[in-house]
């Protein structure tokens, strides 16, 4: 259930995008006027998101931006830069009473702030919010650095916090029925005439028919089932973990922990056992069944249903079942009848020879994705599939105005980069055990907007403990831990390791091991051990991975900065094995290892 922080969020971004309407401009000022902590959210929004669009293009400009916490009038007087209420406040004056204008020059870095605010309509659609917003801030000042903007709000308040899980877990019904799945992505999609066409990111519901007529749609379920239609294809999204295949053809990937994902052709029911398998449907209603992988469980559906006994199929083993014959027919298995990803793997002497692949389970490199442009939007971070790295748990981001930026830094190496406010992207649900390493290769922005509790989140597992953190403190100082339950039910941190602070706009890679087996956790910063500790409380979960955020939106932990490389292993590795992981990052990114 949303919260009133995403929907002071969304509002705001709607208003960014000049669409802002009587009804939400009400909601916004109410939001505004019932709230000192959305008041600051939206303070800190119109602050952080004029300044750094128009003034902070680089890390480096934000490095000379940070030194220079002071203004020079024309006649040579210094004077303290201004408040981001300031500016808002100013920006109202100068608009619509010129009266009332200071003889004080607003300096340049915040003309240009409030020129590209009042180009989006903000000015505007939100003179009475920006005016009480203005008036909590009289009284501040501005902080030498801007990793001070941020104040702790909800996240340094318990009794906040409570009260915002409390609301999440009553809820409220909302209209109809929940999702049962999501459009991850699509090509050369065609549709029949009269049938709305289908797009990124939108969800289909139970019950809800979708009709393909050319093409690839890729769908992604909560459970972390993701399933290829190709077009022709005809089928309807009956619940969460069943579907019916008219005809056309589908390939799905089924998590191990989401095992149980059923299809029902006019001939055939395939129960899925964790697996990867491909149905194809010809207009008579014969069916095909192929597994790529692992087992499935199939059987001959009549008029009255279930009409026969189970057939077990497995990897690269296919049954059919004809409409005209009883039996199930064995036949030769062909995977290659199926599009099984949209994004193509890359052959091995095309990617980034990455030493260890053993326990792989996620692997993401930015610049191993094809067709991007500096400054592109990144909506989809594909999993580089190697090793035993078999299952593709992309990253994603629905909402364009969330999504990270795909750019090139000062050396000219792929990256990308997340804004420190609202920017983020999250996997499918994974599967973790109780043997974790991660590895994160970023470069962090001399400003931070986090708040001091929590860091900007590098990598977040799941909502709910236990769960492995791997975020940057506002100090710079990377930190690593796993927040979980105890005996009673209360919840507290552990394995919690603290390395030093590393340097602003310059790559580092950071490693966190936690080993519930062996009771041990540690943290490794540029090769180097900055401290071990133990590893008391189980870690295995079925959650998304959470990239440059916390998975609540309401804890100011949103990672400022670029982020080039995650590589998760589901293993302790070794500190051999680590090494070698660095020594390949070291090449890669010109780490200073030892440092």
């Amino acid at each position: 259930m949303a919260t009133e922080e995403d929907e002071l969020r969304e509002l705001l971004l709607v208003a960014l995008d000049g669409e802002l309407s009587d009804e939400q401009r009400e909601r916004l000022d109410a939001l505004l006027r019932g709230s000192e902590a959305l008041r600051s959210s939206a303070a800190r929004f119109l602050y952080d998101d004029s300044v750094l669009a128009e003034e902070i293009g680089t890390l480096g400009e934000a490095l000379d931006f940070l030194q220079h916490p002071r203004e020079q009038t024309a006649s040579g007087e210094v004077i303290p830069m201004v408040t981001p209420a300031g500016a808002a406040r100013r920006m109202v004056q100068e608009r619509f009473h010129p009266a009332a204008e200071s003889p004080r020059t607003l300096p340049n870095k915040f003309r240009r702030a409030t020129d590209y605010v009042n180009r989006h309509g903000v000015a505007v659609a939100l003179v009475a919010s920006i005016a009480a917003v203005a008036f909590m801030w009289q009284y501040t000042t501005m902080m030498a650095k801007l990793d001070h903007l941020h104040t702790l709000a909800a996240a340094s308040d318990p009794a906040e916090v409570k009260k915002y899980q409390q609301k999440i877990n009553k809820g409220a019904a909302s209209p109809g029925s929940p999702p049962v799945a999501r459009v991850t992505g699509l090509s050369g999609c065609e549709w029949p005439k009269g049938v709305q066409g289908l797009k990124f990111g939108d969800t289909l519901a139970p019950g809800q028919r979708l009709r393909l007529t050319k093409g690839v749609v890729q769908l992604t379920y909560d459970a972390g089932t993701r399933v290829m239609l190709e077009g022709p294809v005809d089928m309807v999204m009956t619940t969460a973990i069943e579907a019916k295949l008219s005809s056309g053809k589908i390939a799905a990937a089924v998590p191990r922990f989401a095992r149980g994902y059923t299809i029902l052709t006019p001939t055939a029911e395939v129960v899925d056992l964790g697996t990867e398998f491909g149905v194809a449907v010809d207009k008579l209603g014969d069916s095909e069944i192929h597994v790529f992988d692992g087992d499935v469980v199939t059987r001959p559906l009549g008029e009255k249903g279930v009409d026969g006994n189970l057939v077990h199929t497995r990897q690269d083993q296919a049954v059919k079942f004809g409409v005209s014959t009883k039996k199930p027919e064995r036949i030769r298995a062909d995977s290659k009848k199926f599009v099984r990803r949209l994004i193509p793997d890359l052959p091995a002497d095309k990617l980034p020879q990455l030493p260890l692949t053993e326990k792989l389970s996620l692997w993401l490199a930015a610049d191993v994705m094809p067709s991007m442009q500096e400054g592109d939007p990144v909506s989809v971070w594909p999993d580089i599939l190697v090793g035993e790295n078999s299952f593709p748990d992309d990253a994603w981001q629905f909402d364009e105005r969330l999504c990270p930026t795909w750019i090139r830094d000062g050396e000219k190496r792929p990256a990308i980069r997340f804004d420190g406010w609202s920017t983020y992207l999250s996997t499918s649900p994974m599967e973790a055990g109780d043997q974790q390493t991660a590895f994160v290769v970023f470069a962090p922005s001399p400003a931070t907007f986090a708040s001091s509790t929590h860091g900007g989140m590098l990598l977040k597992y799941g909502l709910n403990a236990p769960s492995l953190e791997l975020s940057l403190l506002t100090d710079h100082v990377p930190r690593g831990l796993v927040w979980a339950s105890n005996s009673v039910g209360e919840t507290s941190n552990v394995g919690m390791i603290s390395g030093v602070p590393v340097k602003p706009l310059a790559p580092c890679a950071v490693a966190y091991t936690y080993d519930a087996v062996g009771n041990q956790s540690e943290l490794m910063v540029n090769g180097v051990s900055r401290g071990v500790s133990d590893a008391p409380r189980r870690l295995e979960q079925h959650a998304k991975k959470y990239i440059g955020s916390h998975a609540q939106p309401w804890y100011e932990a949103y990672f400022l900065g670029n982020m080039y490389e995650v590589i998760v292993y589901d293993s302790a590795l070794s500190n051999a094995e680590r090494q070698r992981v660095f020594q390949y990052l070291s090449m890669r990114y010109g780490l200073q290892l030892g440092e």
